[in-house]
């Protein structure tokens, strides 16, 4: 298991350059990057609860967008491609299913008492599985991508927004970062006191509190102030990720998934495969910042 963070900071005000810096991928625990099997990732909304101030026409508009932002940067160089099925009382499994859910009653795994618990810093979630066996052929394959959005501690909301709530936090923004990792890619930065991860080119990441402003422009980084919206816009780093995941000449996406082929596609579990569920996004918000000061310096 591996839980980032995200956290507020005033870094994020300066924009980034044309020049691409650095990408991560996440990788299995033999470091084979992990990826989809096609360019395809279909989302199923799930209509079982949503949060004050969000109606299901919002949360299922701004998921197109989020979608769509990541398609447009990255169409140039890469033919990935996410979609979603029309909202389903899903639940949270491991069942193939890559859900999005508002958790509105608890925050934990799936939104349920018995839930592994998540920290109630964190805004959201992305709990990636995928094939973790060295040698065999879909080593690192994905066979599902979930992310919950933490509704008990944050009011989601569209910026700009009248609303003024102290915990608010913006849901595109949220979900192109998240769907950032259920593509594949990790985070830009590290957090102290974690292990420090390798970008692409073998160097180790920077300190997220001391990250240079090209780093921390990109939908990738790990930190954002409650009114942050510049990870709606992948940047040069996120879409050199994407491209090298799922270059043009990959295979192509097919037709639309219906909830039940996406239940039963992509998994092809040999008995001695190992299967791993690894979550690998925590965003955490401006709330975070007593729990995490012995992390994190507090912002100046």
């Amino acid at each position: 298991m591996k839980l980032a963070g995200l956290t507020a900071t005033v870094i994020l005000a300066v924009t980034t350059t044309s020049a691409a810096h650095a990408y991560v991928r996440t990788t299995t625990e033999n470091h084979t990057p992990i990826s989809w099997p096609s360019s395809c990732l279909t989302f199923v909304p799930s209509s079982s609860a949503l949060p004050t101030g969000i109606d299901l026409a919002t949360f299922t508009a701004t998921i197109d967008q989020a979608m769509a932002n990541w398609r447009v940067a990255t169409s140039p160089c890469s033919n990935f491609e996410m979609s979603r099925l029309d909202p389903q009382p899903v639940l949270v499994l491991h069942d193939n299913l890559s859900v999005i859910k508002f958790n509105t009653q608890f925050w934990t795994h799936g939104d349920t008492a018995t839930g592994a618990s998540f920290d109630s810093a964190t805004k959201a979630i992305t709990t990636v599985s995928f094939i973790d066996k060295k040698g065999v052929p879909n080593d690192g394959t994905i066979l599902d991508a979930d992310i919950e959005l933490n509704a008990t501690d944050y009011q989601f909301v569209i910026l700009p927004s009248d609303s003024m709530f102290p915990n608010e936090s913006d849901l595109e923004n949220t979900l192109t970062h998240e769907m950032g990792h259920a593509q594949g890619l990790a985070h830009t930065c590290y957090i102290e006191g974690d292990p420090i991860p390798l970008d692409e080119n073998g160097q180790p990441l920077p300190d997220c509190e001391h990250s240079d402003p090209v780093v921390a422009a990109t939908t990738m980084f790990a930190i954002a102030s409650p009114s942050d919206i510049d990870k709606r816009y992948p940047k040069a780093d996120d879409v050199a990720g994407i491209c090298a995941i799922y270059p043009l000449t990959a295979s192509a996406c097919g037709p639309p998934l219906t909830a039940a082929t996406q239940a039963s596609a992509g998994c092809q579990l040999n008995p001695t495969d190992k299967d791993t569920t690894f979550p690998v996004l925590c965003l955490i918000g401006v709330l975070a910042r007593l729990q995490f000061r012995r992390r994190l310096r507090a912002q100046r």
